[in-house]
């Protein structure tokens, strides 16, 4: 016996290829990006990315894809008596 479940997205769910189906409101972490999709209203996903990093004298810390967004973001690396 074959059971369909047909599921009405756009206004409890949201869809794409790169997150499969979500509940509205629900909120995953992109695997292997730093990256965070949310679903919202209507169906949209939002995809929350890490914000442009200045640049800084002592270099970027790279981004950590082990810790959640958006603490796996590039950040500028702080200066230290030693390299500055």
């Amino acid at each position: 016996m074959l059971i369909c479940k047909f599921i009405l997205v756009g206004k409890t769910h949201c869809y794409s290829e790169i997150t499969g189906l979500m509940e509205k409101g629900e909120e995953i972490s992109l695997e292997g990006q730093c990256r965070k999709a949310t679903c919202g209203e209507n169906g949209k996903i939002i995809i929350r990315k890490c914000k442009n990093i200045p640049i800084s004298p002592c270099g970027i810390v790279a981004a950590d894809f082990t810790e959640p967004f958006p603490l796996c973001c590039p950040h500028p690396k702080l200066c230290s008596k030693n390299n500055n």
